[in-house]
């Protein structure tokens, strides 16, 4: 099965949080010697928001329920990267006038 394409257009936070992932063990002379975890050792990930009416937002809840947090989605980032993330986070809440907020962190990953 082919994974879905997250189409809402939401703001997100200026940068993505992304810290590579590495091993080194250090030796007694200073010597320190490093290397990447994995083969994929990038993990990125962006805090998002959006804001709109209920419809929207439950529409948009029905389709992070549809991927139960652990199935990935495809979402181009704001650098215009088109990649595979997930969503295990998603937070929606009513700020008033009928109109409603959902926040979450979309994570990048590596399988479908």
């Amino acid at each position: 099965m082919a994974s879905p394409t997250f189409t809402w257009v939401v703001a997100t936070q200026a940068a993505p949080t992304i810290e590579y992932s590495t091993r080194s063990i250090g030796f007694g002379d200073g010597y320190v010697q490093s290397s990447g975890e994995g083969v994929n050792n990038r993990p990125e990930s962006w805090a998002i928001s959006w804001t709109g009416t209920k419809s929207d937002c439950l529409t948009m809840m029905t389709f992070f329920d549809s991927l139960g947090g652990w199935k990935s989605f495809f979402w181009t980032n704001p650098l215009g990267q088109l990649g595979l993330y997930r969503c295990t986070n998603p937070t929606p809440s009513e700020v008033g006038g009928r109109t409603f907020q959902l926040t979450a962190t979309f994570t990048k990953a590596y399988a479908a």
